[in-house]
């Protein structure tokens, strides 16, 4: 009886391990899921290669990197459908985690056009897209936005270390002005045994981003400048390549495991309408160890944020995580953001509709900006809330010193009449002098989709400076309209440019221009530069470039 009943509990505890191994998937294909947005489109997805009618794609150089979460690693077979004559797959092993894929394209293109493929990874599938061009398609004229000196708004992706050939998640990100479409390709010098490369087509006009791919092997550890040209213009990123035998940043995100302390939402979310490069996430970590880091947050509301990166320093200091996806339904929503075992939440407000105004209103709408003699985010300016002037009601807008605008030092008032913007303040602000008397009154500094070279006066302001008969007015034209304008590296859309100038009269003397302005305000997002020169003081001018917003 004895011998039956360990017969028994052997043959149970087998099946049991059976099961168990079936659980766990050995010997058996990897699991896992493609990272995508709401639409079911791959994200990210970097597309590398020039695909052109009748033009055999020669092995291994047209390629897409796509992204999979694996739960359980072991062998996959990732293939796209065949479209247009042409089509994409990969095969090989992949451990459990974020991986990036990279999906060989073969065969010829058939007809010039956009063809979207879909591929499947087990019961995971997205979607991309691939321009062909037509035989013979003529090179693309564009230049590289940042150039001659910083590459603006360049994103490097991957870790580097001494010794370790890059892979496929080695990229860097660049943004690109296109005046004519057609066949590009971007080359980066080769600096430390690596260089970085992209080739492909423009469809479209416009600034744009583009993914270099690297390669090579660090041959020294320490901060590296890699100079990217396409030939007519040329620009600069840094990449950090770690000691050899580095391993992973050991770090925690300031206010684990409750609210993330310092967290800063920048940009403006709008139901339906996809993320671009200002909707990214500061958050502040504290690091113990440098080395590699990854943190990401779970998909909420059809967007999610990440940052890899490389932390060459210990101590407090903050990470930007840039976001992705398109946002489904207005409300607020709550965010997970996970290293390792530490892991914190915010917050994120998303709206019905996109502000559509030059000089936004909304209440808590917020703007950080950093001038020629501050630090970045030093400036920092809230609508804090509703007053009534004069007869009038305007929104208070409050600034402050740092990124939270803590430490108030000023208030000032703006309002809203059709499309004309006034703004409440000490009329002789903007001037050279101060009047013996303060007065008060409202300035329009703004006409909303006025046409090109529009201009107008101020009232004229008389009083006395030091006893002498003075008279004030300001002039403003509209400089620019549509315009795209880069600052601290990001591009901006839709900007409308103000010049406006005080012109002082004293004692009769005739109007003399004393000090110029150049306001830059971007549609739904508000003032984006502000330069101030005073030409009564040579060689006197100061910029002040916004860094962060939120807009509602």
């Amino acid at each position: 009886m004895k011998l039956f009943k360990l017969l028994l509990s052997f043959v149970i505890l087998m099946a049991y391990m059976e099961a168990c191994q079936k659980e766990l998937n050995f010997d058996g294909d990897s699991v896992g899921s493609f990272h995508k947005d709401v639409s079911g489109n791959c994200l990210p997805i970097t597309s590398i290669g020039t695909f052109q009618v009748d033009s055999t794609i020669a092995q291994n150089t047209n390629y897409v990197d796509v992204e999979v979460i694996v739960s359980i690693g072991g062998p996959f077979d990732i293939r796209s459908d065949t479209m247009n004559g042409y089509s994409f797959s990969k095969q090989g092993n992949v451990g459990k985690g974020v991986n990036t894929i990279r999906l060989y394209a073969t065969g010829k293109p058939i007809a010039a056009g956009v063809n979207m493929f879909t591929i499947k990874y087990g019961n995971s599938t997205c979607s991309f897209n691939i321009t062909v061009s037509g035989p013979g398609a003529a090179s693309a004229v564009y230049t590289l936005a940042g150039a001659p000196s910083t590459c603006s708004g360049a994103i490097v992706n991957g870790t580097l270390t001494q010794g370790i050939a890059l892979g496929a998640g080695n990229t860097v990100t660049i943004q690109v002005n296109v005046t004519t479409p057609g066949n590009y390709t971007i080359g980066a010098a080769s600096v430390n045994g690596i260089l970085y490369t992209g080739t492909g087509i423009f469809a479209a006009t416009g600034i744009q981003p583009v993914t270099l791919t690297g390669a090579g092997l660090p041959l020294a550890a320490g901060t590296f400048n890699v100079t990217a040209s396409n030939g007519t213009s040329s620009c600069t990123f840094s990449v950090i390549v770690l000691p050899a035998g580095s391993s992973g940043a050991v770090f925690t995100l300031n206010g684990a495991p409750g609210l993330c302390s310092g967290a800063v939402v920048n940009g403006t979310y709008t139901a339906g309408t996809a993320l671009t490069a200002v909707n990214t996430i500061s958050l502040n970590v504290t690091v113990s160890t440098i080395g590699t880091y990854t943190i990401t947050t779970n998909t909420v509301n059809g967007i999610s944020f990440t940052k890899s990166g490389t932390f060459s320093s210990t101590g407090s200091q903050p990470v930007v995580l840039n976001g992705t996806g398109t946002p489904t339904a207005p409300g607020t929503f709550n965010f997970t953001a996970t290293a390792g075992a530490s892991a914190c939440t915010f917050s994120i407000i998303c709206v019905s509709t996109p502000n559509q105004d030059f000089f936004p209103l909304t209440p808590n709408s917020w703007w950080t900006y950093n001038s020629d003699h501050t630090a970045p985010d030093t400036l920092f300016k809230v609508n804090a809330s509703q007053s009534s002037l004069a007869g009038n009601t305007y929104r208070r807008f409050d600034y402050g010193a740092g990124p939270t605008g803590v430490s108030v030092y000023d208030s000032t008032y703006y309002r809203k009449s059709g499309s004309d913007y006034y703004h409440y303040i000490n009329i002789d602000t903007f001037s050279s002098f101060f009047f013996d008397v303060t007065q008060h009154g409202e300035i329009l500094f703004l006409k909303e989709n006025a046409p090109l070279a529009t201009t107008w006066q101020s009232i004229v302001y008389s009083g006395t400076v030091g006893g002498l008969s003075t008279l004030l007015q300001y002039s403003f034209t509209i400089a620019a309209v549509n315009s795209i304008v880069i600052v601290n590296g990001v591009t901006y859309n839709n900007v409308t440019q103000v010049n406006w100038k005080s012109m002082e009269n004293k004692n009769g003397a005739g109007y003399v221009d004393q000090v110029l302005y150049q306001s830059y305000y971007a549609k739904g997002i508000g003032l984006i530069k502000y330069v101030q020169d005073d030409i009564s003081i040579p060689g006197i001018q100061d910029t002040d470039n916004i860094r962060n917003y939120l807009v509602y």
